[in-house]
């Protein structure tokens, strides 16, 4: 499992992918093409690249699902050593959200859109789309997702469900990167199928740790937590990290929790 595991870490880190800036709205999407066009010629998003040894894939049908303009999905892919892979690439502290979602729009399958703005530290859901199938015949797929501090892994059946945005979990959002792999059970022609994914904030995460002020949780901030460790402060100032007004384990955790991160 920890080498299955590392390979997939591995074909994600090979991924990395320009950055994408678009409008602000309440919501990421990640489409794999871009051309909004369902006519058999992929326009790559910069965000989406293949991982391990698969370079290309095929082309299908467009998904039904809120805020996609149309384009092609894809499915397969060219995978020898390694599964057939897709990686996908996201940075909410320095891509604004692209789509517009109202709080409780639909998305499929009982879910509906926070509608919270992301871009910075919090909760976050990741959702996949594919067109409606039931002829994906390498196996379940596998979705392994990678962050600063954070992790999420989800095998599902992709058979009998698509057209629509499907829940994948959620995950604690600090800095950097999220990266994502979608990974096929065994190499088959319709080894698995996506139309692309999805990002939304839950809310918002831990405040920041940074209690000296300089933009970054290092020593410098933990040295100021310990050397007032106990002590009863402003709300909020010297080394009260979480603002109630007491220096103690609680700020201590976060400090650790969030240390070598730029605020």
């Amino acid at each position: 499992m920890g080498s299955t595991r590392a390979a997939r870490a591995m074909a994600i880190g090979a991924a990395a992918t320009a950055v994408l800036a678009s409008a602000a709205g309440a919501g990421f999407i990640i489409e794999i093409d871009t051309d909004g066009q369902d006519n058999g010629v992929i326009v790559f998003n910069p965000n989406f690249v293949f991982g391990g040894d698969t370079t290309t894939a095929s082309q299908s049908a467009t998904a039904n699902v809120v805020g996609a303009t149309g384009g092609d999905s894809i499915f397969g892919g060219n995978g020898a050593e390694h599964p057939d892979a897709y990686v996908y690439r996201y940075t909410p502290s320095e891509q604004p959200d692209n789509l517009v979602l109202a709080p409780g729009t639909p998305l499929g399958e009982g879910n509906t859109a926070t509608g919270v703005v992301g871009g910075g530290p919090g909760t976050y859901r990741v959702y996949a789309s594919w067109p409606f199938t039931n002829n994906v015949s390498g196996g379940e797929v596998t979705f392994d997702l990678e962050t600063f501090g954070d992790s999420l892994e989800v095998t599902i059946d992709q058979n009998n469900r698509g057209d629509a945005w499907v829940l994948l979990g959620e995950f604690e959002y600090t800095s950097g990167d999220i990266r994502m792999g979608q990974f096929a059970g065994s190499n088959t022609f319709i080894s698995m199928r996506a139309y692309g994914v999805l990002f939304e904030k839950v809310g918002d995460g831990p405040p920041c740790a940074d209690v000296t002020g300089d933009g970054d949780v290092d020593l410098k901030d933990l040295n100021r937590v310990l050397t007032l460790f106990g002590q009863n402060v402003e709300p909020g100032m010297a080394a009260d990290a979480n603002g109630d007004g007491v220096v103690d384990l609680q700020d201590l955790n976060l400090v650790l929790a969030q240390f070598g991160t730029s605020c």
